[in-house]
């Protein structure tokens, strides 16, 4: 979302991060991603769940570009709220409540008040919600409990399995 409202050496530096050639390549991989998403809503049951959904919060004394407005519509499915960002409890309470739909209820809080400040002027989310299960059952033999940091910074102890064909420990 934030490519399409760029321009510049901005919009060249994030094509280059994101490998692709230019705006419309980026969009048509956006569309091919959405179309696995979508793809998902009218699965069978032994599908994974997985959804994807995008928010924007732009403070009322900035207006947005009509054609920036119609992509993220059209391609994002969503559209700008325009919001009070001195208003720091009301913005915060939106956004964790559309997070919290979004995840199905396992994301409570994205934002908190100290994130935002006299600054603001526009907020950027996305929320990806996947629940299913492995292909591959973890080896008890190759699980460990490893540590796992919350967003919090707070740490939990999580068994983590070794996937030797990758060389990587998976949650």
């Amino acid at each position: 979302m934030t490519a399409a409202g760029a321009t510049g050496d901005t919009l060249n530096q994030m094509l280059q991060f994101l490998g692709v050639r230019n705006i419309d390549d980026l969009n048509s991989n956006f569309l091919k991603m959405a179309a696995v998403f979508e793809s998902n809503s009218e699965r069978d049951s032994n599908c994974p769940d997985l959804s994807f959904v995008s928010g924007i919060w732009v403070s009322y004394t900035h207006e947005l570009k009509d054609s920036f407005k119609e992509l993220v519509n059209t391609l994002y499915k969503t559209e700008a709220k325009s919001v009070d960002f001195q208003r720091k409890e009301e913005v915060v309470k939106e956004a964790n409540l559309w997070a919290s739909v979004a995840s199905k209820g396992l994301i409570a809080e994205v934002l908190k008040t100290e994130y935002l400040n006299q600054y603001t002027t526009i907020l950027f989310a996305n929320a990806l919600y996947f629940k299913g299960t492995w292909k591959e059952i973890f080896d008890e033999q190759q699980t460990r409990n490893k540590d796992f940091y919350l967003l919090n910074g707070d740490k939990i102890s999580v068994p983590f399995d070794w996937l030797q064909r990758f060389s990587v420990w998976i949650i």
